[in-house]
């Protein structure tokens, strides 16, 4: 009903705050198509509105689409956040896309976002032991300028979903040594 009044009314042509709403409300009751038509009727896209459905396509496991609509997000000047970033890391995690990945470390660490963002460390390192790269990962944890639960967590289920328990116990060891 709001979404009819808020057309009625013209409301998206004006604001795409309202629009970014809208499209973050369908991605999370599982409408993707309804996220999608009014994400097409926003003519002003920004980096928030594009983060909101290519979230909503990796979260629902839709992650071609999401990687669809990464690139695309740059191919019309729009450059990634952190949290876009993530979306697309959790994308190629899922279906295996390594050379995408391995593409988003590069422009991550050019950007020197590393540096300040442990979360997004972490969703890298969870793409590589996603796509089977363990060293990569475990250099990625490496790299973090501090390690917190999450990506402690990160690390020794990392080691255990790529069938290796010990590194897994032997990581937890050490998270408990350092005081986590």
């Amino acid at each position: 009903k709001l979404h009819a009044k808020i057309l009625r009314h013209g409301l998206l042509k004006r604001n795409s705050l309202l629009g970014t709403a809208l499209v973050d409300m369908y991605v999370k009751c599982g409408s993707l198509e309804k996220a999608q038509d009014v994400f097409d009727r926003i003519p002003a896209r920004d980096v928030i509105l594009w983060t909101a459905l290519i979230g909503g396509y990796a979260q629902h496991g839709l992650s071609e689409q999401a990687l669809k609509h990464f690139k695309e997000m740059q191919d019309v000047g729009i450059v990634p956040d952190a949290v876009t970033y993530m979306c697309a890391l959790k994308a190629c995690g899922l279906v295996g896309s390594l050379e995408v990945g391995e593409h988003i470390d590069a422009k991550v660490t050019k950007q020197g976002l590393l540096k300040k963002d442990v979360v997004l460390g972490t969703a890298l390192m969870d793409m590589y032991f996603k796509c089977g790269e363990i060293d990569k990962a475990r250099e990625m944890f490496e790299q973090l300028p501090e390690r917190d639960v999450v990506s402690w967590s990160a690390l020794i289920a990392g080691y255990a979903q790529n069938g290796l328990g010990d590194e897994a116990l032997q990581c937890f060891r050490q998270m408990r040594v350092a005081g986590v």
